[in-house]
């Protein structure tokens, strides 16, 4: 990453929704990748869910705290969080970074 310098990680609160599902835990944004760790009291499956920050290709603010994220290989994910903006801001940084 040229000229630039990310914190270790930073961490979110969020859910990550999966149809009528709604796991809670946080996300993990690394200088290159966007992580999402299920908290340990959750049902179903609780592995990390990992995501390269390269390869994201937009994002969609929903109604009220969801936020949609879309990558290169067509696939979306949704996660309801506070500060939508800032999360992307965070997001935008490290992919202008990577290409």
């Amino acid at each position: 990453m040229a000229n630039h310098s990310f914190p270790e990680f930073i961490e979110h609160k969020a859910n990550f929704n999966t149809g009528w599902n709604s796991i809670g835990g946080k996300l993990i944004i690394t200088p290159t990748q966007l992580i999402f760790r299920a908290h340990a009291f959750n049902f179903g499956d609780k592995s990390d869910r990992i995501f390269e920050i390269k390869d994201i290709v937009g994002y969609k603010k929903g109604f009220l705290t969801f936020l949609y994220i879309s990558f290169r290989d067509g696939n979306t994910i949704k996660l309801t969080v506070w500060g939508k903006d800032e999360l992307i801001r965070q997001l935008e940084e490290r992919r202008q970074a990577l290409v």
